[in-house]
């Protein structure tokens, strides 16, 4: 379970990202929004269960989206985390 501080940070990433619709969100500009390490945010939110898409642009990644509406997919549909 997340930090209170992790929580408000992925809240925050999930804000702008839906804010933004199609329009691709530069990690910069997650950065200028008080999101020290925005990778690792959306590496969280992807374990959670979001699809984040990353668009890129002649080989370089210009940033992230969320599909419209995304919600984290169900327990069932995640993937498994293999672990010994």
């Amino acid at each position: 379970m997340p930090s209170n501080l992790a929580r408000r940070r992925q809240d925050i990433v999930l804000r702008v990202l839906r804010d933004a619709g199609d329009r691709p969100v530069s990690l910069l500009e997650l950065r200028e929004r008080g999101i020290g390490n925005p990778g690792a945010v959306i590496y969280e939110l992807e374990l959670a269960g979001y699809e984040i898409d990353r668009v890129h642009r002649h080989g370089q990644l210009i940033g992230v989206r969320i599909a419209p509406g995304a919600a984290p997919r169900s327990e069932a549909a995640r993937p498994r985390l293999f672990r010994r």
